[in-house]
């Protein structure tokens, strides 16, 4: 899941308290979601973007920074196995997807509304 797929699913984390009934199961998958997917982005974050970013850093002070860009550095085998390190992190994000799934098709039948305010008694001055 790339940027704008994260920006989403936290923009659908955040707005579901609002068009998903309140109920105990409701707000523990939220929370399974919420911090499973902050934990897995946390996770692809420090065990695979800095350690990756630190090394090309490295070696473009080294020599150059097109070779930094080059499918040559890549292609290292530690570079390799920081990619591949990252699987834990997107497999708990991945999860944090799914923990949704099983609620939300108990409460298909369910209807799904925004709660509405009650009218307001007028004192009747005004209107």
């Amino acid at each position: 899941m790339g940027v704008y797929g994260m920006l989403a699913m936290g923009f659908l984390v955040f707005v579901a308290r609002y068009f998903i009934p309140q109920d105990r199961a409701g707000n523990l998958a939220r929370g399974i979601s919420f911090w499973s997917l902050n934990v897995g982005l946390a996770a692809r974050v420090f065990i695979t973007l800095v350690p990756v970013g630190f090394l090309q850093f490295q070696d473009s002070l080294q020599s150059g920074y097109w070779h930094a860009r080059s499918p040559e550095f890549y292609a290292q085998p530690l570079v390799r196995a920081l990619e591949w390190a990252r699987r834990p992190g997107a497999s708990c994000a991945a999860c944090g997807l799914l923990a949704r799934r099983p609620i939300r098709r108990a409460r298909r039948q369910e209807v799904c509304c925004v709660p509405v305010r009650p009218k307001r008694q007028s004192s009747g001055w005004l209107e």
